[in-house]
């Protein structure tokens, strides 16, 4: 009797479990590839961010249904530069989006962006880059 009550317990519990970790897990753009990398810059760091510098002329495009309902949002995402700063193909996830379209503008800029190689001491490093946030606001920029 014990046994079959810790079992149905355990049971319960396991649904739950999968539940969240499932949210947890980055979604990719398209198909992913790992991608073994030199370095890795967090963003979110103060110091890391001196060191990342788009060269684009425009970031993702604000997706039309979102803007003509003035809706807002970002899009966390970790995706992995060349020695050229260019996104490796299959390397890029969406850690977190406030809206599906947000995360999807995000997943095609990077097909196109380019950025400043990440260089140290003179080396091009092949870089993991975590959590870019690309936000979307309405109003003056």
């Amino acid at each position: 009797m014990l046994r079959i009550i810790v079992v149905l317990t355990v049971i319960s519990l396991v649904p739950e479990a999968v539940a969240i970790s499932a949210r947890q897990l980055p979604r990719p753009c398209g198909v992913y590839t790992a991608i073994a990398t030199d370095t890795t810059l967090d963003i979110s760091d103060q110091a890391s961010r001196k060191l990342y510098h788009p060269n684009v002329d425009r970031g993702p495009q604000y997706p039309t249904e979102l803007r003509s309902q003035h809706i807002e949002g970002q899009a966390r995402v970790s995706f992995v530069l060349d020695t050229l700063g260019h996104v490796i193909r299959n390397s890029a996830q969406i850690i977190d989006e406030s809206h599906p379209a947000f995360g999807q503008s995000v997943c095609e800029f990077l097909t196109r962006a380019k950025f400043a190689p990440i260089s140290v001491t003179g080396r091009l490093l092949t870089t993991s880059i975590t959590n870019a946030t690309f936000k979307f606001t309405i109003g003056a920029r």
